[in-house]
């Protein structure tokens, strides 16, 4: 009698989706401390000129900087990367699509600022998606 493998309902994790959950909690981290990074290291820098003429340089965060409406620009990537944490099943494999062309465009678009501070968090996503992906189309998980 030959026994075929439990055949898994669509809105359940499979098997091996426990190794795209960690590649996602590691992408959230990722993004919290890049984002905090951004903020809060010396990153600009502010220029005075004294009366007697002295300029004087000095280095400031973000956060400084622009202010606290940055911390709502900062808080979207690590937002977006937790979606597919709180979802399951293909819903979780399709989030996690949608977030990696989502984040990618985030990166470009940011680029010439705090964008590509974000990599990082884009290569965990797309190693998450890739992981689930992969569990997806093995012959262990596909019905028979």
């Amino acid at each position: 009698m030959m026994r075929y493998p439990r055949e898994v309902p669509e809105d359940r994790d499979r098997p091996g989706d426990s190794r795209a959950r960690r590649w996602n909690i590691v992408a959230v981290a990722i993004a919290m401390l890049t984002g905090f990074g951004a903020l809060l290291l010396p990153l600009g820098t502010r220029s005075s000129t004294e009366s007697k003429g002295v300029e004087r340089t000095m280095r400031v965060s973000l956060l400084s900087n622009e202010g606290p409406s940055l911390l709502i620009l900062v808080a979207i990537p690590a937002l977006l990367v937790a979606l597919p944490l709180m979802l399951r099943g293909a819903a979780s494999y399709r989030s996690r699509v949608v977030i990696v062309v989502l984040l990618g465009v985030l990166v470009m678009l940011g680029a010439m600022s705090i964008g590509l501070f974000f990599v990082p968090t884009l290569i965990a996503m797309i190693l998450s998606m890739s992981a689930q992906a992969a569990t997806r189309s093995s012959p262990t998980s596909s019905s028979h």
